[in-house]
């Protein structure tokens, strides 16, 4: 097997990777897609098109006709939280996995010292 990493996207990648997934919904002129790639520094090219649907379905929600550039920002946030508790969701399962190894460890060794 091999293992390709790609970087993460520029700035103004970002922009044009929203622009692209964001082509068939019906988006407000004013939506500015530069800010919105300024506002998603460490996102990849999946968490930036579940923005895109987080604000689709936002604008849903809302019963508009069209996304407004505050949808995306609200769709931002929704991914964001997400990625938080993600993380938070692994790292609390990596210490119940160290946690139980320790025990795990320790039961061993009492069981063959006795």
């Amino acid at each position: 097997d091999r293992k390709i990493e790609f970087p993460a996207p520029t700035e103004e990648a970002r922009a044009r990777i929203m622009q692209i997934h964001s082509r068939k919904m019906n988006v407000s002129a004013d939506v500015n897609y530069e800010e919105l790639a300024r506002c998603t520094d460490d996102f990849n090219g999946a968490q930036l098109k579940a923005v895109c649907v987080e604000a689709g379905m936002i604008a849903l929600r809302r019963e508009a006709t069209e996304l407004s550039h505050e949808d995306f920002m609200d769709g931002i946030l929704e991914v964001t939280a997400k990625k938080k508790y993600v993380f938070a969701s692994f790292r609390l399962a990596s210490s119940l996995s160290l946690s139980l190894c320790l025990w795990f460890a320790l039961s061993l060794s009492l069981s063959l010292s006795l």
